[in-house]
């Protein structure tokens, strides 16, 4: 638990951070012999952001109202008015405890919504979407143990200046609201390859450069594959890639051709991956979003701490967990040929 400070350490702790802008390094240069912690500093840092003021919130004791039709009519007319809110600042708020404002809720049928981030689909998307999952549902038809030797792999920057966390984003209503932002990553940042099948994951492999194409075949040449070759008989395993532009160049596929015959997805492939669609593969509809919301509650403040809590994180996922992600991709190829290639949000 952090530890009481005084008003002086509270305020000296946000100044020497607004320096430094890390916390690792306010603890550092604390020149008393009792320096905070990095949760204490963490949590001076949040409440000074969200509040304005280094003070802890003082909040006064919420009585649990008589569940009338009025009170319901208030939360409604709440969330109406701002439905991005969170469950305890609106209990805060309406003044009604958190379990009751939560089952209110729930008795209004409102459920929050997830923002997400979604590329724009044009006219031709459509039809290359359903055409080309349409072949891959066939043969997921044909072979049922296709699903769990196909290894879905993708590329993600983690950066330290935490843009936006979608877990935290949410947009309470009664039906979705398909709740989306336009992101743009910047500061200082890691690229982080991995690959996910259902019989686990393999990964993360750091680089830090800016990814292409002598890069892409490093990171498969001397990590994926050896790492495959360990874990599985590759020659009856299956690859799959985005589109990319590394991903695409000649080199690259040829060295694909070579390592996984007939049996890659990707553009351009011997089984094409359709463009914008990043919501039909489990790096992106899963497992990215389960480590930013878990790395991120780590706070790095240095890419050495942001490389060691992927890492954590990565293997504390449960092959079970793998499984249900990968297997709900013959889900989500249903739901996409039911929608005629429209985007999938499950």
């Amino acid at each position: 638990m952090p530890s009481r400070r005084s008003l002086h350490d509270l305020i000296e702790i946000l100044m020497t951070w607004a320096l430094t802008r890390n916390s690792a390094e306010v603890v550092r240069r604390w020149n008393d012999p009792n320096p905070p912690d990095l949760e204490t500093v963490h949590d001076v840092v949040a409440r000074f952001l969200e509040t304005g003021s280094v003070l802890p919130v003082h909040r006064g004791t919420i009585e649990r109202p008589v569940r009338t039709e009025d009170a319901l009519e208030a939360v409604r007319e709440s969330v109406d008015e701002n439905p991005t809110l969170s469950v305890r600042h609106r209990s805060t708020l309406l003044r009604i405890s958190y379990t009751t404002l939560d089952r209110m809720l729930h008795e209004l049928q409102l459920r929050p919504y997830r923002m997400q981030r979604v590329h724009l689909l044009y006219d031709e998307d459509y039809r290359e979407r359903f055409e080309k999952f349409l072949r891959i549902k066939n043969m997921l038809v044909e072979d049922e143990t296709l699903i769990d030797r196909i290894w879905f792999s993708d590329e993600c920057s983690f950066d330290l200046t935490k843009t936006v966390n979608t877990h935290n984003a949410t947009y309470w209503s009664t039906t979705n609201p398909h709740f989306h932002v336009e992101h743009l990553n910047s500061g200082v940042s890691v690229n982080t390859f991995a690959a996910i099948s259902s019989q686990g994951i393999i990964g993360p492999y750091f680089f830090s450069e800016k990814n292409s194409g002598p890069v892409y075949r490093g990171v498969l040449n001397g990590f994926l594959f050896p790492a495959l070759r360990a874990r599985a008989n590759i020659e009856t395993q299956y690859f799959m890639q985005d589109g990319a532009s590394p991903h695409t160049a000649l080199e690259t596929r040829t060295l694909l051709n070579h390592t996984f015959p007939n049996r890659w997805i990707g553009m351009f492939g011997p089984i094409e991956w359709p463009a914008r669609s990043p919501d039909m593969t489990p790096c992106d509809f899963f497992l990215w979003g389960h480590l930013f919301d878990k790395v991120y509650a780590h706070s790095p403040d240095t890419l050495d701490q942001l490389k060691d809590a992927i890492t954590v994180e990565m293997g504390r996922i449960p092959i079970e967990i793998c499984q249900n992600a990968v297997r709900s991709f013959a889900a989500r190829v249903t739901v996409l040929l039911d929608r005629n290639g429209a985007h999938v949000e499950l």
